[in-house]
């Protein structure tokens, strides 16, 4: 027998969204009826964790923002109070290099990891009040506080 072929998306029926069934749709549900929960099987207790100890649910490791900030804050106060970002990223890397993780290193969007938590400790330091938001493109500056 010979298979049948869709007219729309050149597949196989048995495999093409044009060749199933639609789909029968879910019972209709009253206003005041409430959802329907998932229920946890009993059989299985749920995992505890000791008091105290933390718990990578991720597979990477990686560096915390909060350890960029005090190099971030050193490496502009060295500068005057600004700087541009590109430079900065390069400055930063010669100092926190030592103590990035391997993970820190993979790339995202084109660019390491690493550079994504200096980007949230900037982002951090602007709500600390330290560090001006983008005001000049490209260019990270402290403020008066920051300065001190």
């Amino acid at each position: 027998m010979a298979e049948e072929w869709c007219d729309l998306c050149d597949l196989p029926l048995n495999t093409c969204v044009h060749g199933r069934p639609p789909a029968t749709p879910a019972p209709a549900r009253r206003a005041d009826e409430p959802r329907s929960r998932a229920t946890r099987s009993t059989s299985a207790p749920r995992p505890t964790t000791p008091k105290g100890v933390t718990v990578r649910r991720g597979a990477q490791r990686l560096t915390p923002p909060s350890t960029y900030q005090p190099f971030l804050v050193a490496l502009l106060r060295e500068h005057d109070g600004a700087c541009e970002a590109e430079q900065l990223m390069e400055e930063l890397y010669e100092r926190v290099g030592p103590v990035l993780h391997e993970d820190d290193h993979t790339q995202v969007r084109g660019e390491p990891r690493w550079r994504l938590g200096a980007r949230r400790a900037r982002a951090a330091l602007t709500e600390e009040g330290l560090m001006e938001p983008a005001r000049t493109p490209g260019v990270w500056e402290l403020t008066d506080q920051g300065m001190r």
